[in-house]
């Protein structure tokens, strides 16, 4: 006999039958029950189909038949680091909350439609003062940029010209002291000027009241002293400048990056206000934080580097100052290299600012790779300026000129007034400036870089003695070299190299004279000076073209004599 087994019949759930639960009442946050929006739906967390979802249940008090929502799965698990259940009760309080919310503002628009806009247009109204105030602040401090800009620049420009008023003035007041010193009046003079046989005396150059020409060398040496503390002091003061204007330029920069973070509170504020746009809030909040701190932070960067930068060329400057106290080369070189190294820093810190500007936007590196043939066009059109900032490197790296010597670049000569890795300005003798690439420089001479050399070419009459012209020229600048008032700017005895050159015009006899940086100028001057007095007492007369004289007078003489000729008796015209 067959045996069966009886069969059992289940009834299925249909498959939109959702099991509900047990949770905790909905937690809205700050928001108490009795605040909630009567007609909030209420929001539960069920069992369909053995997934866990969200859903609204019926509620035919409201209209509202069931509907899912939506669905807690394993990868929302993975993905959010929780328990399927507490994630699912922690975005069911999120979702009640948002419809409560939504509820009330449906019905504040209803009630006052304007009122969003109001509360914008007075955010925008604030945050138009904060920011107006903050630029009148930020023009303060950008004029007194320019003004401490300006500071620097006469004071590049005063370097080279205060050692020659210190001279001039210690000239001035010598002077005046022997003028006004009744024992050395011209009969004084006259009779210490000659010796018991009536010669000149060796001693005529110099003066001859010993207690007054100690006076006045006391008053020259201290001149000079006061020129050696010249480079020093220009040193500290140009230090106190450029630590002043970093000051000025961090608080413009701070106001500038302050007045784009009062634009992003604003923002965020304005978009909170209406519910459409409310999800970017934190969108706004995150770039008026993250954003102006990024900037902030490289401009702050940049200055502490730049005093950095200063601080190391200041203190490398007075160290070779005290080899030699004389010379302002150690303070242009100061002033020349500081703004190429600082404005080198400067760009790395912006391109590193810009990257992480990028990244704070979540662009994608590799959307920035698909422009690197963009790049590489920019860089080939480019090449022009990368070879100048290479070229310009090159230049400060090997001193080969600094902001105040006087140099020839190919045909333009002249001052160097402004330079950087990329351009070098010259001022011309008529005012005239040149901007030159430092790529197309390739033979610079420079004309007081450590030191100068006075050089002086002079053409005696073919009469003359040469011996006593060479004699002459040594004595004279053997006096001005123990002379108080140039024995410092020149260096080394006068190099006389003779007899240069003999032509019909005269005998051409050359001298150098090496001198400080920038004084052969004057020194030079000086010394034509001397000379041209000095030739004439001794009377040696200076070359002169006589070519054009022989001819002129021989033609006279073929006139005269054939004047005679034709006035002979018998002769004919």
């Amino acid at each position: 006999m067959e045996r069966r087994t009886p069969t059992t019949s289940f009834r299925r759930a249909p498959q939109n039958a959702i099991r509900i639960i047990s949770s905790p009442a909905p937690n809205l946050g700050d928001v108490a029950v009795d605040e909630i929006h009567p007609f909030t739906p209420n929001v539960e967390v069920g069992i369909q189909n053995n997934e866990t979802v969200i859903f609204v249940p019926s509620q035919p008090s409201l209209g509202l038949a069931q509907q899912t929502i939506v669905t807690v799965n394993q990868a929302d698990e993975i993905i959010n680091g929780k328990p399927i259940n507490l994630l699912a009760h922690e975005w069911r309080d999120r979702i009640q909350g948002s419809f409560d919310r939504a509820l009330w503002g449906h019905e504040l628009d209803h009630q006052h439609p304007w009122d969003r806009y109001y509360i914008s247009g007075a955010f925008m109204v604030v945050a138009l003062a904060i920011v107006t105030i903050m630029g009148l602040i930020r023009s303060f401090f950008h004029r007194r940029d320019r003004y401490l800009r300006q500071e620097l620049k006469v004071l590049a420009q005063s370097i080279t010209k205060d050692i020659e008023a210190e001279s001039a003035e210690s000239v001035r007041l010598a002077s005046q002291e022997v003028s006004e010193f009744p024992e050395l009046g011209p009969d004084r003079q006259g009779e210490e000027g000659q010796n018991g046989h009536g010669s000149p005396s060796k001693e005529r150059n110099f003066p001859l009241y010993v207690p007054l020409a100690d006076q006045v060398r006391d008053r020259v040496n201290h001149a000079w002293q006061n020129i050696g503390d010249l480079a020093s002091s220009n040193l500290r003061r140009q230090t106190l400048l450029k630590q002043r204007r970093n000051l000025a330029v961090l608080m413009c920069w701070i106001l500038l990056w302050l007045q784009i973070s009062c634009i992003f509170i604003v923002g965020a504020f304005i978009v909170y206000v209406f519910p459409s746009t409310r999800p970017f809030t934190l969108l706004f909040i995150g770039q008026a934080m993250y954003f102006p701190l990024l900037w902030i932070g490289v401009t702050l960067i940049d200055k502490v580097c730049g005093i950095f930068v200063d601080g190391l060329l200041n203190n490398w400057a007075k160290e070779q100052q005290s080899y030699n106290e004389h010379s302002n080369r150690y303070t242009l070189r100061v002033m020349t290299y500081s703004p190429a190294i600082k404005g080198g820093i400067s760009v790395l810190l912006t391109i590193l600012g810009i990257l992480g500007t990028i990244w704070l936007f979540g662009i994608n590196p590799l959307v920035l790779a698909s422009f690197g043939g963009v790049a590489f066009v920019l860089a080939f059109l480019g090449r022009n300026v990368v070879e100048d900032m290479l070229n310009g490197t090159l230049i400060l790296w090997t001193d080969r000129y600094a902001i105040g010597d006087v140099v020839q670049i190919g045909d333009v000569f002249g001052l160097v007034e402004n330079m950087n890795v990329y351009i070098t300005q010259l001022r011309g003798l008529e005012g005239r400036l040149s901007t030159i690439p430092n790529g197309k420089i390739s033979v610079v001479q420079n004309l007081t870089k450590d030191w100068s050399r006075a050089e002086f070419i002079v053409e005696i009459d073919q009469s003359s003695n040469v011996d006593k012209a060479l004699n002459l020229i040594r004595v004279v600048s053997e006096q001005m070299r123990e002379d108080p008032l140039w024995q410092e700017k020149i260096l080394e005895p006068a190099a006389i190299l003779g007899v240069d050159d003999i032509a019909s015009k005269g005998i051409r006899l050359q001298v150098w004279i090496k001198t400080q940086a920038g004084q052969h100028w004057p020194v030079g001057r000086e010394f034509r000076l001397r000379m041209k007095k000095a030739f004439e007492l001794a009377g040696i007369a200076l070359g002169a073209p006589s070519k054009g004289l022989c001819t002129i007078t021989t033609v006279k003489k073929v006139v005269i004599a054939m004047v005679k000729l034709i006035t002979l008796p018998g002769r004919s015209p």
